[in-house]
């Protein structure tokens, strides 16, 4: 059973305040309409009233007239002001003051509206009396008879007492074509409660006049319709500010209360909607991933896997009154999918297969799956972005699978790559893009600070415990969450490439990271089901290059046959590092007859700071460097490369602040379109001034601060330190190619690869050193062709050699690259794969990498290499004499070390010391880890019976 319908649901805290949230706003909205309902019930018995133009007002000695319209005093409690009409109307003489209102004279027309023919016929209803049988008022000079002749009076006949009639003006916006609304919100400003209402009606009309008493703002006219101000009106019950109606309390503690009386929660109505939403919106909130659609919920073929098992964490059940459908996370496992994961250094590439040997890319980092498919969905930037870091992991801890955490404190991918760019320079320490970086250095420690003001430090990847926080799961965790959700499915089989310079226990420690983040991203009740996560597996598989090289191999058509033998090499250059790696592929024999192809690997290297970002740091820190002028007129900071060196005047101008490393950051990403040569690049550049936002060592912004660039110079930078690469490349070749398999070579392919190959300075590069290397080989008039030259997959270059080759690429329509070639070549070369990976370039020594160095001495300002990086673990070699205290050890990476010709200023050293002189001893050295060496002094012949004159020293060269 896949789906089932459920009735019970688990809450979580944050659910279930959301429900009281919820709650107290249905209940304020049931409040509200019993008022509009309350409002709605004096609609006719106030019209009818107003047929009568005359309303007597129960709590006030005054009628009301709604065909003037205003207030008149009642005629038998009240003492009119009057004078003859034969003479001239006297102010003194009026009367003007009636239960607290100060009337005006009446007017003419006000006095015809309100009485003319209708006098004696409102003495009689209402049992009015004057002293005289007739009423006058004064007009300015004049008086008006209001017993129905209309006749003016002034002067010296017929004289008669003329009465001043006061009248309290309502509004000048009430008419006697005013709605009944309108004159209801009058009486209600004036207090005033009309006769003639019975019980109920009168009763409604009190419970209006005490809401408005408390705020006349909550009902308002609007082009003559009563408007209940809702907004207002549920603040103001809310906070308690306006007591309910019903007797109800709107407190968040007796809202929860009532609620927790009974579990599971009988749901109030509307409830269920914030549940709904919550399912719909989980993936959303947790990595900004496209919403589900309704239909997920009630669909009995789809479901929803948070609703499959009632969690026992979560403190709260509610019952369903609704047809709401689970799914059991176990239908969507795909148990012959593999997926493979490129983490790079800038960005991270996930391709997968399902059921078939079909091998497509996923689009990660980007939730909006509906959206056109573009290639940068396929690149999730290697970046974290810290805003409320307690709060998440707070969230992170609660759940052993799929924990609902938010985006809102934690984001990572092209959203915190986009907010790295934009930021400010006291936000700097609130981001993490060196993550590869941080777990490749054993010495590296990392201060973080999210934008709650929360600081911690980091240590070396390494000497992070399983249950302390570290970052590479978090990463990992948001990965998970793109590959397994409601939309892809759920995976357990996992590759991981790695470049070819990490030793093993950091390769181990990144698969145990991501192993955790992964799991995290499944749902709970999966990780309970011991037989399912038997089946879950993340592995280190091929090295970078090793496995770009099986995708290049087979994406240019090479398919060897017989005895035939493919040789190649990598020049993997990314965006932080160069791997090399080389080999031969060739078909499986007898003996291997479970695979189609064999690929051994007999050679690797690299450039450790030849990479796309670091080329970048580089031209940063020269274009900083001739503007240090400016730079250090304004305060400006800026870092230090690994490979650059001070220089006079530097001290206040280099450092590691923040502000120092987003200064590095901004110009970086300034120069990125010169590097990469995006379109029209040139016109940035032309006028030699560039404009960049930086920040002084106070934090002060220098927006569009003006820099000097010099574009021939820096393409001349970018040039040189490429053909470093480049020469340490061949280098390396030449050692890899001595080994026996490689006697009968003609023809080595090269395979670039990495975003950063596709610079055409590589290919020229490439193409000038395979011609003279060439020419060395098989001599100035051979035209032989030593080496063939494949460019990045993906470029056009490489599409229009593949379509010469009639290559059809097994991954049509998406195609591998020079970026997610290394992806697409972990998944070929998985475990029960068709393709057998031999490292021959591993030590035998518990398949951990080579040792990293060249170890030499010095001579005449060159470095001597006294071995290489075949330099066996725990054997031996002699250094130098031990007639002296003092000695210097030498070493580097470069492979171009081994040609005796590198200046000695360009390679590192230690400075050592013994505690004696030993003239007839020496000092021998060897290999104990990938970085390590260990030291000791000796006389020759009794080194292997381990008599040694002195403790064996260690010395790390990381």
């Amino acid at each position: 059973m896949n789906t089932k319908q459920i009735e019970i649901i688990a809450i979580n805290d944050s659910t279930f305040q959301e429900i009281v949230s919820k709650t107290i706003t249905e209940i304020a909205k049931e409040e509200i309409e019993k008022i509009a309902e309350t409002w709605r019930s004096l609609q006719k018995p106030i019209s009818k009233l107003l047929e009568n133009s005359w309303i007597r007002m129960k709590n006030k000695a005054v009628f009301y007239n709604h065909d003037v319209p205003g207030l008149f005093p009642d005629f038998n409690k009240f003492e009119l002001g009057h004078c003859s009409t034969g003479y001239r109307y006297d102010n003194d003489t009026f009367n003007n003051k009636f239960s607290g209102f100060t009337g005006k004279l009446l007017s003419e027309r006000e006095l015809q509206s309100a009485f003319l023919g209708k006098f004696e016929n409102l003495k009689r209803k209402f049992g009015w009396k004057f002293k005289t049988d007739c009423c006058y008022t004064v007009l300015g000079n004049s008086a008006l008879h209001a017993n129905g002749n209309n006749k003016y009076k002034f002067g010296n006949y017929d004289y008669h007492t003329s009465y001043h009639i006061p009248i309290f003006r309502l509004s000048e916006k009430i008419t006697h074509t005013s709605s009944v609304w309108e004159v209801i919100l009058q009486w209600l400003k004036y207090d005033l409660i009309p006769d003639g209402l019975t019980k109920e009606e009168e009763r409604a009309y009190l419970t209006i006049q005490s809401l408005n008493k408390t705020n006349s703002n909550y009902f308002l006219i609007n082009d003559g319709l009563l408007k209940c101000n809702n907004n207002l009106l549920m603040q103001d019950m809310i906070n308690q500010t306006l007591k309910l109606q019903s007797g109800k309390s709107l407190t968040a503690t007796d809202v929860a209360s009532t609620l927790k009386t009974s579990m599971p929660i009988d749901l109030p109505s509307g409830s269920l909607a914030v549940i709904k939403d919550k399912l719909l919106n989980c993936d959303y909130e947790r990595c900004d991933l496209e919403s589900y659609d309704e239909r997920i919920l009630t669909d009995p073929n789809r479901g929803h896997w948070d609703l499959w098992q009632v969690n026992d964490t979560m403190p709260y059940t509610a019952r369903v009154n609704e047809v709401l459908m689970a799914r059991n996370p176990v239908a969507d496992i795909n148990y012959d999918g593999v997926v493979g994961i490129d983490f790079g250094t800038k960005s991270t590439v996930v391709v997968y297969q399902e059921s078939s040997d079909h091998t497509m890319p996923m689009r990660i980092g980007t939730g909006r799956f509906s959206q056109k498919v573009e290639d940068h969905h396929y690149e999730n930037p290697t970046v974290l972005e810290f805003l409320d870091l307690d709060a998440f992991m707070a969230q992170y801890n609660q759940a052993e699978g799929r924990p609902h955490t938010l985006w809102e404190n934690l984001t990572t991918s092209h959203t915190a790559f986009s907010s790295l760019l934009n930021s400010s320079s006291d936000e700097y320490y609130a981001y993490l893009y060196e993550l590869k970086q941080w777990a490749g250095d054993s010495k590296r420690y990392i201060r973080l600070r999210d934008k709650q003001g929360k600081d911690m430090v980091l240590p070396a990847f390494l000497t992070i415990e399983a249950e302390q926080f570290n970052p590479i799961e978090l990463y990992a965790y948001f990965i998970g969450l793109y590959i397994n959700n409601m939309h892809n499915g759920i995976y357990l089989d996992y590759l991981l490439s790695f470049p070819v310079t990490y030793e093993k226990a950091v390769r181990q420690k990144i698969v145990d990271s991501f192993s955790r983040g992964l799991k995290k991203s499944l749902p709970a009740s999966l990780l309970e089901d011991e037989k399912v996560m038997e089946q879950f597996r993340v592995l280190a598989g091929a090295s970078e290059p090793a496995a770009y090289a099986i995708c290049a191999l087979q994406e240019y058509g090479f398919s060897p046959e017989g005895d035939e033998k493919v040789f190649y090499s990598v020049f993997d250059f990314g965006g932080g590092t160069t791997d090399f790696d080389f080999g031969l592929f060739r078909e499986a024999d007898a003996s291997e007859r479970r695979y189609d192809y064999v690929m051994e690997c007999f050679g690797a290297g690299g450039d450790q700071y030849l990479g796309g970002e670091n080329l970048l740091e580089l031209l940063a820190f020269e274009v900083f460097k001739a503007n240090q002028d400016a730079m250090r007129s304004h305060g400006l900071t800026f870092t230090l490369p690994p490979e650059c060196n001070r220089f006079p005047g530097s001290e206040v101008l280099i450092n590691e602040s923040q502000e120092a490393r987003l200064n590095t950051t901004q110009l970086m990403e300034k120069l990125r379109p010169l590097w990469e040569s995006h379109s029209e690049y040139e016109k940035a550049f032309e006028s030699g001034i560039i404009k960049v936002n930086l920040f002084d060592a106070k934090g002060n912004a220098k927006l569009n601060f003006e820099l000097s660039v010099d574009p021939e110079t820096l393409h001349k930078i970018l040039r040189d330190r490429i053909e470093k690469g480049v020469r340490n490349f061949f280098a390396s070749l030449r050692l890899a190619f001595k080994v026996p398999a490689t006697k009968d070579i003609t023809l080595i392919n090269i395979f670039l690869a990495g975003n950063s190959s596709k610079s055409a300075l590589v290919r020229e590069l490439f193409e000038q050193y395979t011609r003279q290397i060439t020419k060395e080989i098989c001599g100035e008039e051979d035209e032989q062709q030593f080496f063939s030259i494949f460019p990045p997959l993906g470029s056009v270059e490489a599409l229009e050699i593949q379509r010469n080759l009639q290559v059809e690429s097994s991954t049509t329509p998406v195609r591998p690259t020079g970026k997610t070639g290394v992806a697409f070549g972990l998944v070929e070369s998985r475990p029960g794969g068709r393709i057998k990976i031999v490292q021959q370039n591993e030590s035998k020594v518990d398949n951990e990498i080579k040792f990293k160095y060249y170890i030499g001495i010095e001579k005449r300002k060159k470095f001597i290499c006294l071995s290489d990086r075949e330099l066996a673990y725990g054997e031996w070699q002699e250094l130098i004499d031990a007639g002296i205290e003092d000695f210097t050890l030498y070493y580097t990476n470069l492979p171009e070390a081994y040609k005796n010709n590198l200046k000695i200023d360009q390679v590192s050293r230690k400075k050592c010391r013994i505690n004696g002189s030993y003239p007839d001893a020496n000092i021998y050295y060897r290999a104990v880890k990938p970085t390590v060496i260990e030291y000791v002094v000796a006389r020759p012949g009794e080194l292997e019976q381990e008599k040694y004159l002195e403790p064996v020293i260690q010395l790390d060269l990381a």
